[in-house]
């Protein structure tokens, strides 16, 4: 049998020192696949793919990326702590984005789930679920 799932187009985990730029990122889930009216679905809008998704990743860089028609979010960072019981203070994340556009997602143009600095200059986030 043919299984088809929906991925990220990018996917990072446990890496430092990268640069994402100079994209066009179609996810091409344009209505009526999906909604952008700002309600929650459950399973509608927690399912499917983000145009970049970061988890354990240091030191990023993203510049002029346009992310739009993805089915989750368009860029995603996760950076926590490895274990839940230590205290210490993680590593610094440094993400820098500059110039980028993230339109109609089905959740979020940008979700920061955990991260130490973070800057996001000259971006935009247009039409979220």
């Amino acid at each position: 049998s043919f299984d088809t799932y929906v991925r990220h187009f990018i996917w990072t985990e446990g890496i430092k020192n990268i640069s994402i730029s100079n994209l066009d990122i179609d996810g091409n889930n344009t209505p009526p696949t999906t909604q952008y009216d700002g309600n929650f679905l459950g399973e509608g809008n927690q399912m499917g793919a983000d145009g970049i998704l970061l988890q354990n990743t240091k030191k990023i860089t993203i510049s002029f990326v346009d992310a739009h028609h993805m089915t989750h979010d368009g860029a995603q960072i996760q950076d926590f702590y490895t274990n839940p019981n230590d205290n210490t203070e993680p590593a610094l994340t440094k993400l820098l984005m500059n110039d980028c556009n993230y339109d109609f997602y089905r959740r979020q143009g940008f979700s920061w789930t955990g991260g130490r600095y973070i800057r996001v200059n000259n971006c935009s986030f247009n039409t979220t679920g």
